[in-house]
This record gives C-alpha cells, structure tokens and sequence, in this order.
C-alpha cells in the first residue's frame, strides 16, 4: 500500500484550532473545536498516526465523517 502523506486542513476546521508547521500541529485553547485532514477515504484499510505532547487536556482523538461538526457549542 503507497503512503499518502496528509495534513491538517486549514480551510475546515473550527475556529479555535490553530495550524502550525506546515500544517501538521494542531492546537486549540477550546475543548470543542476540531480539524480535519485534507485526505478523506470512504473504504479500504487506512491508518494514521498523532502525537499528543506534554500537557496535553482534554484532547480526543477519532474518525468522522464530512458532515460532522468542527465546531461544538
């Protein structure tokens, strides 16, 4: 199976996440914001990977589909 690199899309994503380094961190000072890949599947076997850093609360991690929400109120 080829890799498909990603990142994080700056143009969905809620308002409270903030994108650094080249896309690729995210952070938010807001518990319900949230961000998406610029890579969508829909089928097949497909994994990805994150890194929580240090200090790190309140962080979620998780699958959803276009029509979920990235901002929570």
């Amino acid at each position: 199976m080829p890799l498909v690199p990603t990142t994080w899309n700056p143009a969905d994503k809620g308002a409270g996440v903030d994108l650094s380094g080249g896309n690729l961190v995210a952070a938010s000072g807001f518990y319900t914001s949230s961000v998406r890949s610029v890579v969508g599947v829909s089928s097949g076997k497909w994994y990805w990977e994150v890194t929580i850093t240090a200090g790190a609360i309140y962080v979620m991690a998780g699958i959803g589909n276009s029509s979920a929400l990235v901002e929570h109120g």
